[in-house]
């Protein structure tokens, strides 16, 4: 299936699927000795399983710079989307090109592996907190630009502003964080996984495509797209009664932003003491900005209720929190002391943040918890997690694959003049290293200039 009169093609993507292929097996064999602890199949007979369910052989990659696509192909995955143009044997275009055309409109609910690199729209209807919107209307309006008060997920931001589209790409580390929920929901069993990669693999993006995921099943998801909202900025008081600190914004913000998510649920699912539903304790944390306590302690009991919900099985649940290293770093808070100087607060001085360390919580019930760690905010990688507690998810940064799809999709939204050839491909991948940032930042310009060394 790789045969092509391009041989240096050949060999390029013959490495890179190797490689692929060998993370796979790793992946496969963590897995699979934690099957066979628990059936009568061997390790070795568990992982082949997996791999014959799971492997995909790499002539995907030479498709996506086949010089002329199948028209076959193109029908059966885009029956609506015109053939992209292919002039000359450099183009980079394919039949898998036009693909955030046709699904944008499509739920993430409906893709497989057939659909990596495909874009999908994410709309704020179903993840509120990943838009800049939700965060606003808690102060004064301020014209759009730098100055607004930040809020909800950067990364995702970052990408809408470049393309002016609400779409993520849907990649394969998208799909194995969603089987992985999947298959713990079904089992109905509690789970907590860690989210780690480099700069610009793709967490935060990951993270929020299983929130849409989720949602769209019908799954109760509490979402925090970053925890250094947990640890600065807005007001904090002092809780005479603990001797810590509320901090009223950020629980406002979670209060909102599940509500606006879930009303409905909320409203059917009754408090496991006293009268009232779930939504009538998110009114309650948000019914006054003048109290931080009862906001603080709204969110808390909430994220109880859930776990509890989620131990009775009458709900499925999901809490999602990106940037979770900043739960265990420094706050933005600080207090004066007896002599003057100002002293900074950890997080186990702040009740909201050190609530929400939920990997470290004993009892989550079956509850699912997924968080990422950040490495592009100077926040320190976590300390080794319990591996008895917590799993560990890979996130890795793009392949020549997913870059070329990039590079096609800001074409497509009007970013860049010309389709990308293949020599800026793989130019611009050597340069970034997948990076999806710096990919982004460099399609304009790369796509401008006639590459031909680097």
């Amino acid at each position: 299936p790789l045969q092509t009169s391009d041989g240096q093609v050949i060999r390029r993507f013959s490495r890179l699927g190797m490689t692929q292929l060998r993370y796979r097996v790793a992946g496969f064999l963590h897995h699979a000795s934690r099957i066979a602890a628990d059936t009568s199949f061997s390790t070795q007979a568990a992982a082949c399983l997996l791999m014959a369910a799971a492997v995909e052989l790499p002539t995907q990659h030479h498709r996506l710079f086949s010089a002329a696509p199948s028209a076959q192909r193109l029908s059966e995955q885009a029956s609506t989307a015109p053939a992209p143009s292919t002039s000359g044997t450099n183009a980079a275009s394919t039949s898998t090109a036009p693909s955030t055309l046709l699904h944008g409109k499509r739920s993430i609910k409906d893709f497989n592996q057939k659909h990596y690199g495909y874009y999908y729209e994410v709309t704020a209807k179903r993840v509120p907190e990943a838009s800049r919107e939700l965060y606003q209307s808690f102060y004064s309006p301020r014209e759009a630009g730098p100055w607004q008060h930040p809020g909800g997920c950067t990364a995702f931001q970052r990408e809408q502003q470049v393309s002016k589209r609400p779409a993520v790409m849907y990649r394969s580390g998208i799909r194995d964080l969603i089987r992985i929920v999947d298959w713990h929901h079904q089992a109905g069993q509690g789970h907590r996984l860690l989210v780690k990669g480099p700069t610009g693999s793709g967490k935060s993006m990951a993270l929020l495509s299983l929130v849409d995921w989720a949602r769209s099943q019908g799954c109760l998801v509490m979402y925090v797209p970053s925890a250094t909202a947990l640890t600065s900025g807005g007001y904090f008081t002092l809780d005479p009664g603990t001797r810590k600190y509320d901090t009223l914004i950020s629980a406002q913000h979670m209060l909102k932003g599940i509500a606006d998510a879930h009303g409905a649920q909320l409203s059917a699912l009754k408090l496991s003491s006293g009268s009232g539903t779930l939504m009538d304790l998110v009114k309650q944390g948000l019914s006054t900005d003048s109290n931080a306590r009862l906001a603080v302690d709204s969110c808390l009991r909430l994220k109880q209720e859930l776990v509890l919900s989620s131990g009775s099985g009458s709900q499925r649940v999901l809490f999602v929190i990106d940037d979770y290293n900043a739960l265990h770093w420094s706050t933005g808070y600080g207090r004066t002391d007896d002599a003057g100087q100002r002293v900074a607060l950890s997080v186990k001085d702040l009740n909201l943040a050190s609530g929400m360390r939920l990997l470290k919580e004993n009892d989550t019930q079956k509850a699912v918890v997924v968080a990422a760690e950040t490495c592009s905010r100077g926040i320190s990688p976590l300390a080794p997690v319990d591996k008895q507690l917590t799993a560990l998810f890979q996130m890795h940064r793009y392949t020549e694959v997913e870059t070329a799809h990039a590079l096609y999709w800001y074409y497509e939204c009007g970013r860049a003049p010309t389709p990308p050839s293949r020599d800026q491909v793989h130019h611009l991948q050597a340069v970034t290293a997948g990076n999806a940032n710096e990919v982004r930042e460099a399609a304009v310009n790369l796509t401008m200039l006639r590459m031909r060394r680097l």
